[in-house]
């Protein structure tokens, strides 16, 4: 089996990543200071880190928006704040699960490749009635009136 230097110390690195079965980059002292490294950084910069990643999450979810069109396929309800997600085929709970609930990775894969058939922009109040009871409500119903005026 080859080896190889370690890309921070210049020492021989021998094991191997058991996932892809190649040698690592980096010795096992490297590795495990650099993991020590990250989750202080990370402890450290906390308030930072959740600013950078609801920006990220707030920049994809506007690209999925307008990927879908940015209002409500049922009412026509335009207000950025009132638009969700639907999972046309009420799989949106297994999908939640499947990605422990992480929305910047549910606008990735919703962003893949447009799929009118699988989702589609419903406002909040159409997005609720259609889950509570299983149909969208009627077109007089909008999200304005389900939460009292207007922005």
């Amino acid at each position: 089996m080859k080896n190889r230097k370690c890309n921070t110390c210049t020492q021989l690195v021998y094991d191997t990543n058991p996932i892809t079965n190649k040698i690592y980059a980096s010795c096992k002292l490297c590795r495990k200071t650099n993991v020590l490294r990250r989750r202080e950084y990370r402890r450290q910069n906390s308030q930072l880190i959740s600013k950078q990643r609801k920006n990220t999450t707030q920049k994809l979810r506007q690209k999925v928006l307008d990927m879908y069109g940015r209002k409500c396929m049922h009412c026509c309800e335009i207000r950025d704040k009132m638009l969700t997600i639907d999972h046309i085929n009420n799989d949106g709970g297994k999908h939640r699960k499947k990605i422990n609930g992480q929305q910047d990775i549910m606008y990735k894969e919703v962003m893949k490749e447009y799929r009118p058939d699988t989702y589609q922009i419903l406002c909040i109040a159409c997005n609720w009635h259609k889950g509570m009871f299983g149909y969208l409500p009627e077109p007089d119903y909008v999200a304005s009136d389900w939460i009292g005026g207007t922005e």
